[in-house]
C-alpha cells in the first residue's frame, strides 16, 4: 500500500468535493424539473444522500487541510522575557 501525505490526501477530498458539488447541482436541477410524484422522492432521497456526502467531504477537507507556514503562530523569541 502507498502511504499518502497530507497532499496527496488533501488533494484527493478537495477533487472528490468538487465532483460531488457538481453533480448536486445536477441533481438539484433534476428535482425541480421532475413532474412525477414517486420519481420526485426518489430523486429528493438521492438529493439527500449526496448532500450528506459533501458535508462528510467537507469535514474531510477540513482534517486533511496542509499546514501552511504563513498562518502558523511566530516563534517565541528566547531573547524577551
Amino acid at each position: 500500500p502507498v502511504k499518502a501525505s497530507i497532499d496527496n490526501a488533501f488533494q484527493h477530498y478537495a477533487c472528490l468535493y468538487i465532483k460531488y458539488l457538481q453533480i448536486l447541482q445536477k441533481l438539484e436541477t433534476c428535482y425541480d424539473c421532475m413532474l412525477h410524484p414517486q420519481k420526485r422522492q426518489d430523486v429528493l432521497l438521492v438529493l439527500e444522500l449526496t448532500i450528506r456526502r459533501v458535508l462528510e467531504l467537507k469535514h474531510s477537507l477540513v482534517k486533511w487541510n496542509p499546514p501552511r507556514a504563513d498562518l502558523q503562530p511566530p516563534l517565541p523569541n528566547p531573547e524577551m522575557p
